[in-house]
């Protein structure tokens, strides 16, 4: 079993876990993305 989590600086953590029979669950959870992040691509007005 593996197990994967992850957070995006867009404002998504991830977590994966991918079973012994290569079954994979992904849930999302949002969360507060990174201001800076975000000003740096464009995104805040």
């Amino acid at each position: 079993m593996r197990l994967r989590s992850d957070t995006e600086p867009w404002g998504q953590r991830r977590f994966q876990v991918t079973g012994l029979d290569c079954l994979v669950i992904g849930l999302v959870q949002p969360v507060e993305p990174d201001l800076e992040w975000m000003s740096a691509q464009g995104l805040l007005s």
